[in-house]
């Protein structure tokens, strides 16, 4: 579609929107985003495409520390240290 196709997020604004989940533009692929202490967006991107025409389970968890890890179908899929702490979203969305 040319543009990140949002799954979930909370927060206002390209700044603000902690914890995310989106695909990406030109594939099937997710990026695992998030506003810290220290980053306005620090993101992951998954190794896996998603599968056509099938369900999948995806997981995204933070923590414990800085460390956000992503799960599809039950297995971890990727993971990476964020710079700073989560930050706290206020809107919901």
């Amino acid at each position: 579609t040319g543009a990140y196709r949002s799954l979930i997020y909370k927060g206002t604004g390209n700044s603000a929107r902690t914890p995310s989940l989106w695909l990406l533009p030109t594939s099937r692929q997710l990026t695992f985003q998030l506003t810290t202490t220290r980053s306005k967006e620090d993101f992951g991107v998954s190794r896996a495409e998603l599968p056509l025409c099938a369900w999948s389970h995806i997981a995204y968890t933070i923590g414990p520390g800085t460390t956000a890890r992503l799960y599809i179908n039950g297995s971890l899929d990727s993971e990476r240290a964020t710079d700073g702490a989560p930050a706290r979203a206020t809107a919901n969305r």
